[in-house]
Formats: structure tokens, sequence, C-alpha cells
């Protein structure tokens, strides 16, 4: 999908549509409507207004869309919001969650032959794992003492 259809799609699919969004984007649902019509030359949906319709919604399918277009992955950012946790349980479960992938590698490459369903299970794993390290990262970053 493109992030012009993945705008349109956003408006349109929300709850209440283009008329319930327009307004809480502070724009007309007539010219709202415009810059989420893939055909329509005349409006153009600005940056700003693109990242305000997700948080509005909830949707990410132009982040999303953006991403594959230059080949790249989003993932949701993981909060590590106490900053008492322990390192030493960050780094296990990092480590935990590597072994969790390594063992669904092994289980989907055993038959030598990789199944949608388990390229699906490989994927969970490895959002796992990424975000296991993510929260070790930002404890130790939080960690970094002020200079003062």
């Amino acid at each position: 999908m493109n992030v012009e259809d993945a705008a349109h799609l956003i408006a349109h699919d929300c709850e209440g549509g283009v008329k319930s969004l327009a307004p809480r984007m502070g724009i007309g649902a007539r010219v709202f409507n415009g810059k989420v019509d893939p055909r329509d030359k005349g409006h153009i949906l600005g940056l700003s207004e693109a990242v305000r319709m997700q948080q509005l919604t909830g949707r990410k399918e132009i982040l999303y869309a953006m991403a594959d277009t230059l080949d790249c992955v989003c993932l949701p950012k993981p909060s590590c919001s106490d900053e008492s946790a322990d390192v030493s349980t960050l780094m296990a479960n990092a480590c935990a969650e590597f072994g969790d992938y390594l063992r669904e590698t092994d289980k989907a490459m055993h038959d030598r032959k990789v199944t949608p369903n388990e390229v699906k299970r490989l994927q969970k794993e490895l959002m796992e794992l990424i975000c296991a390290s993510t929260r070790l990262h930002q404890r130790m970053a939080s960690m970094v003492e002020a200079r003062g």
C-alpha cells in the first residue's frame, strides 16, 4: 500500500469517517476529503497533518507505507518506565528472548522448508527480542550520570 492509499484508508475507515476526523484535524470536511483522495491533485496532505491523523486515530498505516517504500520496518518503541529495573534481570530477559528466537528458527528449519506460519512465529519472536534488547538499552542509557 502506498502512503496516499494509506491516508485515504485511515480517513474513511476510522470511526465516523472523514466527517468526524476533519474537525478534530481543524480542517473542513470537504477540503480534508480532497487531501486524502489520491486522485485529487488540488489538495495536498502535509506531513504534520499525516502525523496528526495517525495520532488522532491510533492508526499507523501511513507510517508503515512510508517505511515499506523506503525498505524499512517500524516497530513500536518499548518503554522502560521503571528506571529502577534491575540490569541483570533485563539482560537475562534479552538473552532468553534471543534463545526463544533461535529455538523457533531451528524448528522452522527442521524440514528445510519455511511456511508462512513459521515466518509469523519468527517475526513475533524477533519483535520480542528487539523489545527486550531495547528495554535493556534504555535502562543503561538512564544510568548515564549527568555532567555538570
